[in-house]
């Protein structure tokens, strides 16, 4: 079976080089990983990310999303930058987003995404790093 790796269509936003999507593609593949199918051109959307059974695949994602191209948004606590790691969350991609405002999660991320020309909103499903688990 020959290796297939999808690219990108042109509503899709996108992120990286020719030379950052070329190492990452390689070193997603190198590691036994393959896609299958193609992606919508939409430059709205959500993309669901399961199973997510281990911290690791959080490496494999990324070598992928990397070597696509691909920018992903992602969601997370307010007070994750407020450590040493928000420069990798910022360059990641992550949004940070106050729980504790009376405004609420859901309009906040409303807002941003109606904000946005291109936008697509990577989700994990929470509770599925236990193998077997239901969500």
């Amino acid at each position: 079976m020959s290796a297939h790796f999808p690219t990108l269509p042109d509503q899709v936003p996108a992120r990286g080089s020719s030379l950052s999507r070329t190492m990452f593609k390689k070193l997603f593949m190198a590691q036994g990983w393959r896609f299958e199918g193609e992606f919508p051109n939409l430059p709205k959307a959500v993309a669901i990310i399961s199973p997510h059974t281990s911290n690791i695949d959080a490496w494999h994602g990324f070598t992928a999303l990397l070597g696509l191209g691909i920018k992903i948004t992602i969601f997370g606590k307010h007070t994750l930058f407020n450590t040493p790691l928000k420069p990798l969350l910022e360059w990641i991609g992550v949004i940070p987003v106050n729980r504790s405002i009376q405004q609420g999660t859901t309009q906040q991320i409303i807002d941003f995404i109606d904000a946005q020309d291109r936008i697509w909103v990577g989700m994990a499903p929470e509770g599925t790093r236990k193998t077997g688990s239901i969500v």
